[in-house]
């Protein structure tokens, strides 16, 4: 697998602070749209313990119509949420 970086451009409005473009999104799974949406909904839980065992604590993955980030680590989570 490459390890190639993508970068997620933030759309922005006229009315919201710029936002930061280029930002190198965390590492996951690349393509397969329909194969991520098929994986999750016939076993969520495998595919998320997939993706932490992968990729590790934060993963950055894509289905159909949706970019989705999973964390899998308590102390990111706890200070996302302070």
């Amino acid at each position: 697998m490459a390890n190639s970086v993508q970068h997620h451009q933030s759309p922005v409005s006229g009315s919201e602070p710029a936002a930061v473009d280029n930002l190198p999104l965390p590492p996951g799974p690349r393509g397969n749209l329909l194969r991520n949406l098929r994986e999750r909904m016939l076993d969520f839980q495998g595919f998320m313990g997939r993706l932490h065992e992968e990729y590790g604590k934060i993963v950055f993955y894509r289905i159909p119509g949706q970019d989705c980030c999973a964390v899998f680590d308590a102390d990111l989570i706890n200070e996302f949420m302070s």
